[in-house]
């Protein structure tokens, strides 16, 4: 709910921020002409090594012993799948508080369709940030008996600890949940020939 003219200061922590250039390139982005942050102080903290830990201490007692979040986890960045026509669709913004839905399940917006008889599975590439980096895939396990045309009905919820759950079902009928995804910003799905290359590097 906050608008940049709103952050006073910036605070550097954490043993990453020894490293001269962070604190640079943040200075030269935030002096840029017109920048959302050019009135935004960087300070660092006094402790850069034992400031992460403390935090993550004082948010765990607040979070465990109270009862009491002390930051709202949101989702760190868009989260969307890539259709079969190569269109990407935004699922969920960046930015929205978790667990998202606050209650029940959101249904993505896309139909997919079985799309030949005997098909086993259908994969849905799904990505973080922006469609050319590729997350993930969902498997969907399609069962005997399906026929061509089918519809394919996906729906979502993300976790407070960010984990992404699914589930579909096929020709309405009952929703079957799919192995959830754990860091799914953290992960890029490799390509085959990036597979192949990483498989020869080991």
């Amino acid at each position: 709910g906050l608008s940049p003219d709103q952050l006073g200061v910036l605070v550097l922590h954490g043993g990453s921020c020894r490293n001269p250039l962070v604190k640079a390139q943040l200075e030269e982005e935030f002096a840029r002409p017109r920048s959302l942050f050019d009135h935004t102080r960087i300070i660092t903290t006094p402790d850069l090594d034992a400031s992460v830990a403390r935090g993550a201490a004082i948010a765990c007692y607040w979070g465990q012993a109270r009862k009491t979040p002390l930051v709202t986890p949101i989702l760190p960045e868009d989260l969307g799948i890539v259709a079969r026509d190569g269109k990407a669709v935004r699922l969920v913004e960046a930015g929205v508080s978790l667990p998202f839905p606050s209650n029940g399940l959101f249904e993505c917006p896309p139909t997919f369709y079985v799309t030949h008889e005997g098909q086993k599975t259908l994969l849905v590439p799904f990505y973080s940030r922006h469609k050319d980096r590729i997350s993930g895939i969902v498997h969907v396990a399609i069962p005997p008996g399906s026929e061509q045309g089918d519809p394919i009905h996906i729906k979502l919820r993300i976790d407070e600890d960010k984990v992404l759950r699914w589930w579909f079902s096929i020709n309405d009928g009952d929703l079957i949940e799919a192995p959830p995804l754990h860091h799914p910003w953290s992960n890029t799905h490799l390509s085959p020939a990036e597979a192949a290359l990483a498989e020869h590097r080991r």
